[in-house]
Parts: structure tokens; sequence; C-alpha cells
């Protein structure tokens, strides 16, 4: 069972091996470039 939930920051899980890192790298981008606190 996959879960996420935006509101609170969580992203979700990745069944494959190493798949979780562009979701996270796209999470951070987006948060950096909207001006968010959650990247520093």
């Amino acid at each position: 069972m996959h879960l996420a939930d935006f509101e609170l920051g969580m992203m979700g899980a990745n069944g494959i091996v190493g798949g979780g890192l562009p979701i996270a790298t796209g999470a951070g981008l987006a948060a950096q470039m909207d001006g968010g606190d959650q990247v520093r």
C-alpha cells in the first residue's frame, strides 16, 4: 500500500529501490521555488 498526504508534506512511498530520489528532488526543488521554509 502506498500512502501520501500532501497537506502534511508526506510525498508517499515508492516500491522501486532508489525510486524515491527523483520524487524527493522534485519536491525539494518545488518547495524551494515556492518560497516555503521546508528546504533550507
